[in-house]
C-alpha cells in the first residue's frame, strides 16, 4: 500500500493584491490564489484545506492574522481574500502601518483542513502598497474659502524663501533663475527616470534665454507619437493626434493645415516670409501652404546670381558648388528636372510623372505622361467623346500637313496600338521589320536587340541574351536573358521568361531564374525551378517536381513521386529551427508544410517536418512520422511506426501492429494495443491503456484508470480504477490502489489485495493471500488456501476456514465463524454468534475439541457459550432446552440417547386440562410380579458395563403400552420406562392394602396371643 503524505509543497499560481475604491471607503481586503500540490506534484483536488495568513514586518512581529478555509478547486487552487477571514487576535486589518511599507506575507496551510498548520517557506515581502489602502490615511489639500487669487494654495520655496513652484486658483507657475550662474539644472526641465544625469536625457528644458525640446533619434521610436507636436486645444482626448498643428520628430517636421471648406481668410494655411518685411498685409512670402495650394515664391531680380530661382536637390550632395544632384529647378528663365540615370533605380515612383488635375488622391492613376530614366509613358484618355484625336501617335516628319494619317509610324488610341513598317521591296537592310534595341548601339546590323522576330534557321542562342522574341521553329515565346543552346531546348507552343529560363517540353512553360519545364505540358515558375516530367508543375524557388503529373509548390518544395503533391517551404518553424526541405517521393503522395516529408506510396504529410513514410501512411502536425503502412501520426512529436498503427496527440507513440496511441506521451508499443491519455501505455500484445499513467504490460491486459497497472508477465489481466495493479495472468484489479497478485485472482474497492491463485478479495483493505480464498468487505483477511473471509474485519486464517460478520476469525481448519466477535479457533469447528468461548486445537482433531459453540458472550473480555457441542458427541446447554412443539420427539428408535443426566429429574406434562376419557388403571401388583427384571450388557458398547432393565419383548404381553415399536426398518423395541411408573405404584399401593389387611390381622393376633400369654403366666403363677 503507498501511503500518501502531504508535505510544504505550494505552488503560487496567482498573488494579485488589487484595492477597488467603493464611494469614498477603501475596499478592506487582498485577493490571493494558490495552487496546493501533494508531495507528489499532483494536485490536491475539491479539498477543503486550512489557511492562516500572517501581515508581518521584516522582524517577523505580526500586524494580524487571519484563518481561512476554502475549498480547492479540481486544479487545486484556492481562492481567497486578506482581510476578510477569521481574524486571530486582537490586531485588526484596519490598523495595519501600511505607510510604513514594511509589510511582508506569512503563509501556512493545512491539507486536511484543520489547524495544523505548517509553513510554506519564509515570509515575503509585499513589493508595492495597496494605494487604496494606504490612501485611506493621506490628507487633502484643500484651499481656503475666503482665499485670494493672489494666494497659494500650495507652495514650495528655495532656501532662501523665493517661490519656486505654486499653486493658485486659477493655475501653476514654475520661478526659473535669470542669472546665468546656476550651472545645468538653472531653470526649469523634465527628463527621464532611467537616466538622471546632468544633461543627459532632459526632455523639455526652460531657461531665461531659451525654451528647448529633445526628440528621441533612436531608430528604435515609440511610433507616431514619439518626437514633438503643438496640437489644437479642441481635441486632446486620449489617443487622438488629428489635431497636430505642429509636429517635430527625428526624421521630419510637420504642419497640419485646416483643409475645412470654411477658410478663416488670406492668412489661413502656412507661411514663410522674409524679415525685412513683416508688416501686416506685407506679399513677401517666400513659401506659402494651405489647404488648396502650395505656392513658392522666386525673386526674377537679375542680380541674384547663379542660386536665383527654387530648387530641389538630393541630401548627398549640398556643398556651396555642387548644382548638378538638382532633381528639380525653377528659375525665371526655365524649369528643369533631373532624372537619376543610374543603373540602381530608385522603384516605380523615379522619374517625372504629368497628371491630371482632377484625380491626385493617394494612389490615383490619372497620369498624362511619365518619364523615368528606365522608360517614358503616355497615358491616353479611352473617352469616346474625345474625337479622332483621341490617342498618341508618333509620325513621319515628312508628312506632318493636317488630316494626314498614312505615314503614321506607332499610333496608340484607346483600342488598338498600331505599329507600321515598310513593306516596301527594297528593305533596309538588318533593321526591316520590328525590334526593340539598347540605347548603346544603334548601328545598322546591331545585334543588341531586346525584341524581334526572326526566322533564324539555326535557333541557338548561345550565351544568352537580353531578348524579347518569337521562336518560329517551334511556335514558342521567349523573353528576358533568352538562352537557346540547341533547338530541342525549345519545346513546341512552350513559353519561357526571365534569366535563362528554358521550356524544353513541348507546350511546356518556364519562368523565373533558370527555371526549367522539361516534361509536355509541363509548368516551371520561380528561382532555378524544375518541371521534369509530362504535367508535372514546380513553382517557387529552386521547387523540383521530378514525375509525371508531380506538383511542386513552395520555397525547396520537392515532388519525386509519381503523381504526388509537395506544398511547403524551407523556412524557420515556430521554436526557431531551420526546416529541410518538403518532399513527396512517394507515388501519389501529398506533403503540405514546412519540411514535411511524405516517402510513402499514397502518404499524407501534413504541417512542419512531418514525415510520412509508410505506404498509404498520414503524418499532420509537428515532427510526426508515421514509418509503416496505413500508418498516421497526428499532433507534435507522434510516432506511428507499425503497420496499420495510429498515434495522435502529443510524442505519443504507436509502435505495435495496428496500435493506436492517444493523448500526451503515451505509448502503444504491442500489437493491436491501444493507449490514450496523459503517458498511458499499452505494452502487451492486444492489451488497452485508457487513462493517465495507465500502463497494460500484459498480453491481451486491460488497464483504466489513473496509474492502473498490468504486469509484464499478466496475460489478459485487467486493472481499472486510480493506482491499482494486476500483475497476474487473468488477473483482475478494479477501485482505488487494489491489487490482484495471483493468477486468476480479482481485487476490488479500496486497497483491496488478492495474491493468491484464483483469490478474490472485494471490498476495503480487503485481503486474499492465499490459493482459492476470498475475502469480502471492510478489513477482512483470507490469509489461507481456500478460506474465505466476509463482513467487517473478520479473519479466516485456518484451511479451508471460513469467518463471516463482524470481528470474527476462523483459525481452525475447516472452520467456520459466524455472527459478532465470535472465534473458531478448532480444527473444524463452527462457531456462532458473539464472543464464543475460544478452545480447541487449530490444525488436528481432538475429541475433546468443541466442535460447535454458540456464543452469547457480551465482549472480548466476556466470553460464553449458550451451547457447546464436542467432537466425541458432548453438548453443554447453558440454560433451557425447549421443543418448538409439544408432540416433539426427543431421539428415535434407531437414535437413542446412551445416558441422560438430570439434576432436578425428568418432568412429563399431566395437566388434567390436557387429558380426556380418564380410567382407572387395570394393571397393578399381578402385572410387576410377572415383569423379569434382568442385567445385560449392550452389544455395541460392551465396555460401558451391565446395565439393569427388562426385556422389552418379555414386557409386551403383560403391559403392551409402555413398549414402543421403532421406525426403523428393524422395529426395534423400546420400553418407556416412565410409563411404567403408574403400574408400580398400582401395584404398591394393591400390595399396601394387603399388607394393611395383613398388618390388621397381625395385630389382632398378637392381641389375641397377648391375652393368651397372661392367662398362661396366670395358670404357672397358680401352679407354682
Amino acid at each position: 500500500m503507498k501511503t500518501r503524505t502531504f508535505t510544504s509543497t505550494l505552488m503560487l499560481l496567482v498573488l494579485a493584491f488589487y484595492a477597488n475604491l467603493v464611494y469614498s471607503q477603501a475596499p478592506q481586503g487582498i485577493s490571493y490564489q494558490a495552487v496546493i500540490r501533494d508531495s507528489d506534484g499532483k494536485p490536491v483536488a475539491s479539498k477543503n484545506i486550512g489557511v492562516r495568513l500572517t501581515l508581518e514586518n521584516i522582524s517577523g512581529v505580526a500586524y494580524y492574522t487571519e484563518t481561512h478555509s476554502p475549498t480547492s478547486t479540481k486544479e487545486g487552487v484556492i481562492t481567497l481574500n486578506i482581510g476578510n477571514g477569521a481574524q486571530v487576535g486582537i490586531n485588526t486589518f484596519a490598523n495595519i502601518p501600511w505607510k510604513d511599507g514594511d509589510i511582508y506575507v506569512k503563509i501556512e496551510i493545512d491539507p486536511a483542513g484543520g489547524n495544523t498548520y505548517t509553513p510554506m517557506g519564509t515570509h515575503t515581502k509585499l513589493q508595492s502598497v495597496p494605494y487604496a489602502l494606504y490612501a485611506n490615511n493621506t490628507k487633502e489639500v484643500v484651499s481656503q474659502p475666503n482665499a485670494t487669487d493672489d494666494e497659494p494654495i500650495f507652495v514650495v520655496k528655495n532656501k532662501e524663501g523665493k517661490i519656486v513652484f505654486a499653486v493658485y486658483q486659477t493655475g501653476v507657475r514654475v520661478y526659473v533663475e535669470d542669472t546665468p550662474l546656476k550651472g545645468a539644472k538653472g531653470g526649469f526641465a523634465v527628463g527621464g527616470l532611467s537616466n538622471q544625469a546632468k544633461g543627459n536625457v532632459e526632455y523639455l528644458r526652460i531657461t531665461s534665454d531659451s525654451a528647448r525640446i529633445f526628440v528621441n533619434e533612436v531608430s528604435g521610436a515609440k511610433g507616431a507619437k514619439g518626437g514633438f507636436a503643438v496640437g489644437g486645444l479642441s481635441n486632446q482626448a486620449k489617443g487622438s493626434i488629428t489635431r497636430n498643428l505642429m509636429f517635430v520628430a527625428p526624421d521630419s517636421t510637420r504642419f497640419y493645415i485646416d483643409d475645412l471648406t470654411t477658410l478663416k481668410g488670406a492668412k489661413g494655411g502656412f507661411a514663410v516670409g522674409g524679415l525685412s518685411n513683416q508688416a501686416k498685409g506685407g506679399t513677401y512670402d517666400i513659401l506659402k501652404v494651405t489647404s488648396d495650394s502650395t505656392r513658392i515664391y522666386v525673386s526674377n531680380s537679375s542680380t541674384k546670381g547663379a542660386k536665383g530661382g527654387f530648387a530641389v536637390g538630393g541630401l548627398s550632395n549640398q556643398s556651396k558648388t555642387g548644382t548638378s544632384n538638382n532633381f528639380m529647378f525653377i528659375g525665371p528663365d526655365s524649369a528643369r528636372i533631373y532624372i537619376d540615370d543610374s543603373k540602381t533605380i530608385k522603384g516605380a515612383k523615379g522619374g517625372f510623372a504629368v497628371g491630371g488635375l482632377s484625380n491626385q488622391a493617394k494612389g490615383g492613376s490619372y497620369d498624362l505622361l511619365k518619364v523615368t530614366t528606365d522608360s517614358t509613358r503616355i497615358y491616353v484618355s479611352n473617352n469616346s467623346t474625345k474625337g479622332a484625336k483621341g490617342g498618341f501617335a508618333v509620325g513621319g516628319l515628312s508628312n506632318q500637313s493636317k488630316a494626314g494619317t498614312n505615314n503614321n509610324l506607332m499610333f496608340i488610341g484607346s483600342d488598338s496600338a498600331r505599329i507600321y513598317i515598310d513593306d516596301s521591296t527594297t528593305p533596309k537592310g538588318a533593321k526591316g521589320g520590328f525590334a526593340v534595341g539598347g540605347l548603346s548601339n544603334q548601328a545598322k546590323g546591331g545585334s543588341a536587340s531586346y525584341f524581334n522576330v526572326s526566322t533564324n534557321s539555326t535557333g541557338n542562342i548561345y550565351p544568352s541574351e537580353k531578348r524579347v522574341m518569337w521562336y518560329p521553329l517551334k511556335n514558342a515565346f521567349l523573353a528576358g536573358q533568352v538562352i537557346i543552346e540547341m533547338p530541342d531546348s525549345v519545346g513546341v507552343n512552350s513559353f519561357a521568361t526571365g534569366f535563362e529560363s528554358k521550356a524544353k517540353g513541348n507546350y511546356s512553360q518556364a519562368l523565373g531564374f533558370k527555371a526549367i519545364a522539361r516534361g509536355q505540358y509541363s509548368t516551371a515558375i520561380g528561382y532555378q525551378a524544375l518541371a521534369h516530367k509530362n504535367n508535372s508543375f514546380a513553382f517557387g524557388y529552386q521547387a523540383k517536381a521530378t514525375s509525371d503529373d508531380s506538383y511542386a509548390f513552395g520555397s525547396g518544395a520537392q515532388a519525386s513521386g509519381n503523381k504526388s503533391f509537395a506544398f511547403g517551404s524551407v523556412g524557420i518553424d515556430s521554436t526557431g529551427n531551420v526546416t529541410g526541405n518538403t518532399k513527396a517521393s512517394g507515388d501519389y503522395a501529398y506533403a503540405f508544410g514546412l519540411g514535411s516529408i511524405a516517402s510513402g506510396k499514397a502518404s499524407l504529410a501534413f504541417g512542419a517536418n512531418n514525415i510520412a513514410s509508410g505506404s498509404f501512411a498520414t503524418a499532420i502536425g509537428y515532427k510526426t512520422n508515421s514509418g509503416n503502412w496505413y500508418s498516421t501520426a497526428m499532433g507534435g512529436y507522434t510516432t506511428a511506426s507499425g503497420f496499420y498503427t495510429v498515434a495522435m496527440g502529443f510524442k505519443t507513440t504507436a509502435s505495435g501492429i495496428a496500435s493506436c496511441a492517444f493523448g500526451n506521451q503515451s505509448t502503444a508499443s504491442g500489437v493491436y494495443s491501444f493507449a490514450c491519455g496523459d503517458n498511458a501505455k499499452a505494452l502487451g500484445a492486444r492489451s488497452v491503456a485508457l487513462g493517465a499513467f495507465s500502463n497494460a504490460q500484459g498480453a491481451y491486459s486491460f488497464a483504466v484508470g489513473y496509474s492502473s497497472i498490468t504486469g509484464p508477465s499478466a496475460t489478459a489481466a485487467t486493472a481499472l480504477g486510480r493506482e491499482t495493479n494486476a500483475s497476474a495472468t487473468y488477473s483482475t484489479a478494479i477501485g482505488y490502489q487494489s491489487a490482484s497478485s495471483g493468477i486468476y485472482s480479482l481485487a476490488g474497492g479500496n486497497v483491496s489485495t488478492a495474491s493468491g491463485i484464483s483469490s478474490i478479495a472485494l471490498g476495503d483493505h480487503a485481503s486474499a493471500s492465499a490459493n482459492y480464498s476470498i475475502a469480502l468487505g471492510r478489513n477482512v483477511v483470507a490469509s489461507t488456501q481456500y478460506a474465505i473471509a466476509i463482513g467487517n474485519t473478520t479473519t479466516a486464517s485456518g484451511d479451508n476456514s471460513t469467518a463471516f460478520g463482524n470481528q470474527t476469525s476462523a483459525i481452525g481448519k475447516y472452520s467456520l465463524s459466524v455472527g459478532y466477535g465470535c472465534t473458531a479457533n478448532a480444527y473444524s469447528s463452527t462457531a456462532v454468534g458473539a464472543y464464543n468461548v475460544v478452545e480447541g486445537t487449530p490444525g488436528s482433531w481432538i475429541a475433546t475439541d468443541p466442535i460447535f459453540a454458540v456464543g452469547n458472550g457480551t465482549s472480548s473480555s466476556s466470553l460464553s457459550n449458550a451451547v457447546t457441542v464436542y467432537k466425541d458427541g458432548t453438548m453443554k446447554l447453558k440454560s433451557n432446552f425447549y421443543p418448538e412443539l409439544p408432540a416433539a420427539t426427543l431421539g428415535t428408535s434407531g437414535n437413542k440417547w446412551n445416558t441422560v443426566f438430570a439434576t432436578n429429574g425428568t418432568i412429563n406434562t399431566s395437566d388434567l386440562r390436557l387429558k380426556d376419557n380418564i380410567t382407572e388403571l387395570t394393571y397393578g401388583l399381578a402385572e410387576l410380579l410377572k415383569l423379569k427384571p434382568v442385567s445385560f450388557l449392550w452389544k455395541k458398547s460392551p465396555q460401558e458395563g451391565r446395565k439393569l432393565g427388562f426385556i422389552a419383548q418379555d414386557v409386551k404381553p403383560i403391559i403392551s403400552e409402555v413398549v414402543v415399536e421403532g421406525d426403523d426398518p428393524d422395529k426395534t423395541l423400546g420400553i418407556n420406562y416412565s410409563s411404567i411408573i403408574p403400574v408400580i405404584v398400582k401395584g404398591m399401593q394393591e400390595q399396601q392394602r394387603l399388607i394393611d389387611n395383613q398388618k390388621q390381622q397381625i395385630n389382632e393376633l398378637m392381641e389375641a396371643n397377648k391375652r393368651l400369654l397372661e392367662r398362661v403366666e396366670k395358670l404357672e403363677t397358680l401352679n407354682k
